[in-house]
């Protein structure tokens, strides 16, 4: 076992030299499925953070976990010029979004976050939630497939409003029902800075669907991109929306309205992604 540890020391030091050290000097990228983040890969980050202003932390797949997160977080709290980062599939969950998010803040040029399958659960987005309004240039948040569900929704709802800079939500495959969409419908107009909502995957029903199309009539709402597709919409509902919202609702183009019937590869993922009862 102990050597098996230090393989993947080596393998992951490896690929972030290779990557810190290459073309694109100002990204860290550590692609290296599966292999947690240690004490001994943070030393070289922070050795490479000294050689480079670091602008693009890419983490993807690290299986991380929480323990991973909690040696991140001591990089973040130096990334004073980081604009992207990516967790997305790292496995840190709610305990490791508590540690992160409280040093986020202090990343005061960060435009994008990608929280993608972590399994962060509603206390999770609570955490993401409470330091948004602290994050003032954050333009892109990705927390897809992250089983949310409504009171994660209506948790971010409440905060999404004090958010300057917010352009894209993704909330894809999160179990939001209509509950959540109806906490979201309701501040639409209280962001204009957000243009894209994503809600494909979830549990709106014709219900949520009804609540998010009626608050694009506020002459606030600057969304111009809205995804409800696979959200058990019935038929009827779907067409009433297609026929109804380009009359009624200016704010959004027709063709922005995604409301895309369920694929096989959405169909695959249903039992995983989308427990939603």
């Amino acid at each position: 076992m102990p050597d098996s540890v230090g393989a993947d020391h080596e393998l992951v030091t490896r690929t972030l030299f290779a990557s810190a050290l290459g073309s694109t000097p100002h990204t860290i990228t550590l692609n290296c499925r599966e292999s947690p983040i240690h004490r001994t890969v943070r030393n070289r980050m922070m050795d490479q953070l000294n050689m480079f202003v670091i602008t693009h932390l890419n983490l993807s797949k690290t299986a991380m976990g929480a323990p991973g997160a909690s040696e991140l977080a001591k990089v973040l709290r130096v990334c004073a010029s980081l604009e992207d980062l990516n967790l997305s599939g790292c496995r840190i969950k709610s305990e490791g979004v508590q540690i992160i998010a409280a040093v986020l803040p202090k990343c005061a040029v960060l435009t994008a976050l990608n929280l993608h399958e972590n399994a962060i659960g509603q206390d999770g987005a609570r955490k993401i939630a409470a330091i948004l309004p602290s994050c003032a240039s954050l333009k892109n948040v990705h927390l897809s497939r992250n089983r949310i569900g409504d009171a994660g929704a209506m948790t971010l709802a409440r905060e999404l409003p004090k958010c300057a800079s917010l352009e894209h939500l993704n909330l894809a495959w999160n179990c939001i029902g209509h509950d959540g969409a109806f906490s979201l419908a309701l501040i639409l107009d209280e962001c204009p800075p957000l243009r894209i909502l994503d809600l494909n995957g979830n549990c709106l029903g014709d219900a949520g669907a009804l609540f998010l199309t009626f608050a694009l009539k506020q002459p606030c709402t600057s969304l111009d991109r809205l995804d409800l597709s696979v959200n058990n919409i019935t038929t009827h509902r779907q067409k009433m929306l297609t026929q109804h919202v380009p009359c009624k609702y200016p704010n959004l183009p027709m063709h922005n309205l995604i409301l895309r019937r369920p694929q096989a590869d959405d169909c695959a993922c249903s039992a995983r992604d989308r427990a939603c009862d």
